[in-house]
């Protein structure tokens, strides 16, 4: 397929202006060149490469909000994959045209032609974004980051909100400690064995409250009777998955429950939203919803979420041991089977224990974010913590040198450590 403009017909082209009343015909023959394309172009028509396509599906619009979608994740470091790009492209195809057949792999390479800024890139091992996730100046670049777009947007703690899943093996606790005259015979326990698969979404806010539940249950359809087993909390939400995770049609659906639990609790203009980017089904319709509703989403750094989330380090362990609890205490009394319907209801129980107020402020008050006092955890690293000054090399060549071999064991130890922090630096 021709896509620019032959040599000869940009010479019959420019030819043109030099003739008063020009003979199209005699110059196409002259510099062999169609006839009606030279006329075209007299007459001001485009070459194939400068006018504008008429095949592209996405519209100049639709590729800038792409584009947008993209560079959202990239200021944060997190990098989404070509399936969410391509799912993202989608929803724009479809906001524009509901009936419009889904775009294909062969349209996201054209656009990666087309925006030659965008290289996909094979990510880093695993074990190496968990090494970076520790690093002491990454980590305070993002406390950095965290206090400039709450100044930005006149953020309050009151529309301060964390959020995430966490799951359960259904009737599955823990060992339980206990009281007993008997010293070397072993002891055993009535427990379930239920290991159907639970995830519920939390959200939590740093004045202390958390809105009610998301509940995601293996299975393939909702059943009336989970939600009589809830009836004492007409706001819990549940959704279905065949794995019990959630998914990206979920995630959407919970960024729409939180909307309506909280929109008229706000103290300001907008709600800032932590979360796990990690993974996270953080989709074009997520975001493009936040937008509207005027919720900033603020990813934590990856693989770090254990001390930087109020969630995991201050309200999910206890989640997890007043669980273990109602299992225990439900073997105890002859249950026979700890099944969803009996999860169900001792949830509002559990979550009373958890979700309290002490607790929630414990976790935004360990991660440094409300009140926002970062050294919290940056004093927590100073073993990450790159030198002020490296020492000079002198030192160390003085202590190697032949003949100078560090002769006791304080001594060896303050070089070899001396040593390990220059690697570090220098990394």
């Amino acid at each position: 397929m021709y896509l620019g403009t032959p040599a000869p017909l940009v010479s019959g082209v420019k030819s043109i202006p030099n003739q008063t009343i020009p003979n199209l015909s005699a110059l196409a023959r002259e510099f062999d060149v169609p006839c009606q394309r030279l006329s075209n172009r007299y007459h001001g028509g485009n070459s194939r490469s400068t006018r504008a396509r008429t095949n592209l599906r996405l519209s100049e619009s639709q590729e800038i909000a792409l584009c947008q979608y993209i560079d959202t994740f990239e200021k944060v470091e997190i990098f989404p994959r070509r399936d969410m790009v391509l799912n993202a492209a989608n929803s724009i195809l479809r906001e524009g045209q509901p009936d419009a057949s889904p775009l294909g792999e062969h349209w996201l390479k054209r656009f990666f032609s087309r925006h030659p800024e965008y290289r996909v890139r094979r990510a880093k091992a695993l074990d190496v974004e968990r090494k970076q996730s520790h690093d002491f100046e990454t980590i305070q670049d993002w406390y950095i980051r965290l206090e400039k777009k709450i100044t930005e947007f006149g953020i309050p703690p009151e529309d301060i909100y964390n959020f995430d899943e966490t799951g359960f093996r259904i009737g599955i606790g823990r060992n339980q400690y206990i009281v007993t005259r008997e010293v070397k015979k072993k002891i055993f326990v009535p427990i379930n064995t239920n290991r159907e698969y639970v995830s519920v979404v939390e959200g939590i806010n740093a004045s202390g409250f958390a809105i009610s539940p998301f509940i995601i249950i293996a299975a393939k359809n909702i059943i009336q009777g989970w939600f009589d087993a809830t009836s004492y909390d007409q706001n819990i939400a549940i959704g279905v998955s065949d794995s019990g995770y959630i998914s990206d049609e979920l995630a959407f659906q919970w960024i729409q429950h939180f909307h309506r639990q909280t929109f008229r609790k706000i103290k300001g203009q907008y709600r800032l939203l932590l979360c796990d980017g990690y993974g996270s089904h953080v989709t074009w319709d997520f975001m493009n919803f936040c937008e509207k509703q005027k919720i900033i989403v603020f990813f934590l750094l990856p693989h770090a979420s254990h001390f930087m989330q109020p969630l995991d380090v201050g309200v999910f362990h206890a989640f997890k041991h007043w669980h273990s609890e109602a299992v225990f205490a439900a073997s105890y009394t002859g249950i026979g089977k700890f099944t969803k319907v009996e999860f169900l209801t001792a949830l509002h129980t559990i979550r009373e224990k958890t979700f309290k107020l002490r607790t929630i402020q414990h976790g935004f008050r360990l991660t440094g974010i409300v009140p926002f006092k970062p050294a919290i955890v940056l004093d927590n690293m100073a073993e990450f913590r790159p030198p002020a000054t490296p020492p000079s090399p002198s030192l160390l060549e003085s202590d190697f040198s032949s003949g100078n071999t560090p002769k006791t064991a304080r001594k060896f130890e303050a070089v070899g450590l001396t040593t390990v922090r220059i690697t570090k630096h220098r990394r």
